[in-house]
């Protein structure tokens, strides 16, 4: 009996402790659209939320310090932060009050008049040159998801009545009526400084709108065409190391044969070094053989005159020895003297002497020819030495520049080696890193569209967790009107029932 009573307590303990989980109601899916109401520097002042429901009946959560049913009369049933309405009509809307004035941006709006920071108060109706400053950063106190994943576009209009000669960057202008529409785009979880400058006459500037969407991007990209060139760049990249390894491979052999050259041409003109030497002392040595024999061609003709004037007299004495003889023969003289003596047996022996003295004239007179004939050569040969001397130090010169050139061209062709290997390391490296370069340029293109767009796959309420089923979240900032301070008188009219648009128009301050 005491087994069964346990059993009893303990499911109905398990049952109590469940209860609540299970009461809790599913939340009826809606829209979001949050309204924020700005003072005239960007402050919030309220911040209404109107749900919109395709249900008669609903259930939604969230904390509102005021609630207004917008479409029907049909009560709006609160406990805790569970809301229901039941109704006969197929839409609801209905609008709360949060009770934070916390938004997923900090929006700070400053005005200056000739330089001069001015407050909304003082800069209306004045005139000068106005700059107006618009600053919109992620609110660090709010939920992270919402600034992250929402753009913004600002809106600004301007009266060219009021305005002159605009100044602005990284706006989108058109042109409506007598006004000048100024939008700025703010992508997820980026912030903006803008800067408005004008000649004003007569300040006053219409609500600034700030407006918060999901950016959904309805575009194709074709990814896999742009991974299939970095395949193919990976693929060249891949063969250019193959090509670089030859290449490098080549030019080790090209520098191994300009080593040899250079070195062959050293030992060619360390040669022609010794050349140019030798034919130096050759031309020292031809021009003192020239020297002396063109010396001893000088001699020859004294010598030449005195060794005729010894034989003019030995013929002389001949024929003085022929008239002691009483011989009748004619005088004799180098011509005649042969055959007129060699039949004379008697005056062989004058014949003899005189003989001599003609082989004497005549060797000394072979001599001198061929001394003025070698003089003649030797000086020509001193001639083409010294030719080719001046040749061969012409030559010299070549070869040294020559030379200089192979071990410049070597030099220069070592530090071309050197590069090209470094060239080869950086080519085998950038091969190595963009091997599945494809792959993680597509994760890239992914991270880079999810940074510009957010992730459009989630939609949150921003009024509480509990409203898990939420098909649209919007956001519309909306700033005070600078207006002029010129007085007006107040009328207090009573105002006329109006319907769920006229009221919801006229939250915003677009219906009069």
């Amino acid at each position: 009996m005491k087994k069964t009573l346990t059993i009893i307590l303990i499911i109905a303990l398990l049952s109590a402790f469940t209860y609540p989980v299970i009461a809790q109601s599913e939340s009826t899916l809606k829209e979001e659209n949050v309204y924020g109401i700005l003072d005239s520097h960007g402050q919030v002042k309220k911040i209404y939320v109107v749900n919109s429901f395709n249900s008669k009946s609903i259930t939604d959560y969230g904390t509102y310090t005021d609630l207004k049913n917008l479409s029907t009369d049909d009560t709006i049933n609160i406990q805790d932060d569970k809301i229901t309405i039941n109704s006969d009509t197929d839409k609801i809307y209905y609008q709360g009050t949060l009770p934070s004035g916390i938004l997923p941006w900090l929006i700070d709006i400053e005005y200056y008049l000739d330089g001069e920071v001015k407050s909304a108060e003082q800069i209306a109706s004045k005139n000068g040159k106005a700059e107006i400053l618009v600053s919109i950063k992620p609110n660090p106190d709010s939920d992270k998801f919402f600034y992250s994943n929402y753009t913004l576009s600002v809106n600004v209009e301007l009266d060219e009545r009021v305005f002159f000669d605009i100044q602005t960057d990284n706006a989108v202008i058109a042109n409506a009526g007598m006004y000048k529409q100024l939008s700025y785009t703010v992508l997820p979880g980026n912030s903006i400084d803008i800067s408005i400058k004008a000649d004003v006459k007569d300040f006053q500037l219409k609500p600034i709108t700030i407006s918060g969407v999901r950016m959904i991007m309805d575009m194709q990209i074709d990814a896999d065409s742009l991974t299939q060139r970095f395949t193919e760049l990976s693929s060249a990249i891949a063969s250019l190391n193959d090509g670089v390894g030859e290449l490098t491979k080549a030019f080790e052999a090209y520098i191994e044969g300009l080593t040899q050259y250079t070195d062959a041409q050293n030992s060619f003109n360390e040669g022609v070094s010794q050349l140019a030497e030798g034919i130096s002392d050759i031309e020292s040595g031809s021009a003192s053989l020239a020297y002396g024999l063109n010396a001893v061609s000088l001699q020859g003709d004294p010598l030449s005159q005195a060794i005729n004037g010894i034989v003019e007299q030995a013929f002389s004495n001949a024929n003085a020895q022929i008239a002691q003889l009483n011989l009748e023969l004619p005088i004799l003289t180098e011509q005649n003297y042969v055959s007129i003596l060699e039949n004379i047996p008697q005056l062989s022996i004058l014949k003899t002497e005189l003989d001599n003295m003609m082989q004497l004239k005549t060797g000394f007179s072979m001599y001198t020819s061929s001394v003025s004939q070698l003089s003649q050569a030797a000086s020509q040969l001193s001639a083409g030495i010294v030719t080719l001397n001046t040749s061969a130090k012409a030559i010299k010169q070549y070869c040294d520049t020559l030379t200089a050139t192979a071990a410049t061209l070597l030099d220069a062709a070592t530090q071309l080696k050197k590069g090209l290997l470094d060239y080869k390391t950086g080519i085998n490296t950038l091969d190595n890193e963009t091997k599945g370069m494809a792959e993680v340029i597509s994760k890239e293109i992914d991270s880079m569209i999810s940074d510009i767009f957010g992730n459009s796959d989630i939609v949150r309420s921003y009024v509480s967790d509990k409203n898990t089923s939420v098909s649209s979240v919007q956001f519309v900032m909306k700033t005070e009107a600078v207006e002029s301070q010129k007085a007006d008188e107040t009328v207090i009219i009573e105002e006329p029932r109006l319907t769920f648009w006229q009221r919801l128009l006229k939250l915003f301050g677009l219906y009069e």
